[in-house]
């Protein structure tokens, strides 16, 4: 009677060991995408508000020519794949596919820098062509 009574308990402990077992491994699959969830979450919030504002600010004091502003948009295009790198290796970390970490450049946490530091170009590269368009009025064409 005591035989059949622990054979009971060792499959019962048997089952209760395999059902936690499940769970819990599919816990660890669900706690990585939460993880990676969360992490994505902070890392958004610090790269769109903290960073992006900083970098408005850096743009909006320190970039007054034509060379400061191309390297600033160099500097942003680097900093986008770097990001973008960032992003990945979260992703490899928390064990979160490749496929669901991809962005297009619509997504670009720095989109407000990037605009804001694309226009400036723009204008200024206008100036410059307008200066050099002004100096090409004022040449005389005419032979003595």
């Amino acid at each position: 009677m005591n035989r059949v009574r622990e054979s009971g308990y060792a499959r019962k402990l048997r089952m209760w060991l395999e059902i936690t077992t499940n769970n819990l491994e599919g816990r660890a699959c669900f706690s990585s995408l939460k993880f990676y969830e969360v992490v994505k979450k902070y890392l958004d919030k610090l790269l769109n508000e903290d960073l992006d504002e900083a970098s408005l600010q850096l743009i909006n004091t320190s970039v007054h020519g034509v060379n400061q502003a191309m390297q600033v948009a160099a500097n942003m295009t680097v900093l986008e794949r770097a990001c973008d790198f960032f992003f990945c290796h979260v992703a490899k970390l928390s064990g979160v596919p490749l496929r669901m970490v991809e962005r297009s450049r619509k997504q670009f946490p720095l989109r407000k820098a990037r605009d804001v530091v694309e226009g400036m170009l723009s204008r200024l590269l206008k100036v410059k062509v307008d200066g050099f368009m002004t100096l090409v009025e004022n040449v005389n064409w005419m032979t003595d």
